[in-house]
Formats: C-alpha cells, structure tokens, sequence
C-alpha cells in the first residue's frame, strides 16, 4: 500500500526517502503531469551532487537497480521542466492569433506566452507536475533508453 505523510512524503517499501532541502519550492497544488526525464549520467550520487549544486532537481530519482529516491515533498514544486514550448504549435491547433504571437517572438517569449495560459492549453509546467529522472540516458543511435557505465 502507497501512503502520503503530511509532510509530503511517500511511505512505501520501495521508496527511500532521500529529501534534499532547497529543492521543493512553492506549493504544488493541482497536479497535471508526471514529467519523466534522464540524468545522462552513471549514478544517483552524480544526479544528487547535481541537485545539490544547482536550483533545480526531482521529486522521484529511480537508480539502474530499481531503486526509487524521492528528493522533494510532493507538497511543494521542484524546478525541473525547463522553458515552456507551444503545445499548439506541436499539435498544429494554432489559433491565428497565436501564430503572429509565435511568428515574431524568441524561445524565451514563447516561454512566457505559454506560462500565462491554463493547463491544458499549455504543457505541464514546474507548478503543475511531478518530477521524475532515471538514471541513464537515451542513446542518439538507437532512440532507445541505454544505462550509462562509469568511465
């Protein structure tokens, strides 16, 4: 059985808490994507020096060996989806309104355009979703996701 505490952490055999303070910041409210990401590197310890050092990071971190790391209270958003992309110009649903917008701003404005819409009119967004990162990487042969060796 999966249980949440009041402090935002999941209580489950195979999940060890490993929180990591400064990650969580606002309060996550409504949730409307899992975001699943990669670290591109050989280890959980090199992920979590990573979350250490820089502003941003995963609620959940899953090791080659199946090991589930939960980083940051699910009450509160990590930073971890980045600069936001059109949805409609990925899914070519458009309004011609929104493709003047899009015509003549950069990755940076789209970003705000697409900040300032409601979910779903937009992709899940830091406030909005959970993170999570397996250790690993997709290889840019095969598309397909490759467990990283340390070198």
């Amino acid at each position: 059985m999966l249980s949440i505490d009041k402090e935002g952490r999941v209580n489950h055999a195979r999940i060890k808490a490993h929180i990591i303070g400064g990650l969580g910041q606002g309060r996550l409210g409504v949730v409307h994507g899992i975001i699943v990401h990669q670290t591109g590197g050989a280890t959980a310890q090199a992920a979590f020096a990573g979350y250490a050092s820089r502003p941003y990071g995963m609620h959940f971190l899953i090791d080659k060996d199946g090991t589930i790391y939960q980083n940051a209270s699910l009450l509160y958003y990590t930073n971890h989806v980045g600069k936001l992309k059109a949805r409609c110009l990925s899914e070519h649903s458009c309004s011609a309104i929104d493709m003047k917008r899009y015509a003549k701003f950069s990755p940076s404005t789209e970003n705000r355009l697409e900040s300032a819409k409601a979910y779903p009119a937009r992709y899940p967004a830091n406030k909005d979703s959970i993170g999570i990162e397996l250790v690993g990487e997709v290889s840019a042969k095969t598309g397909e996701f490759v467990q990283v060796t340390e070198a």
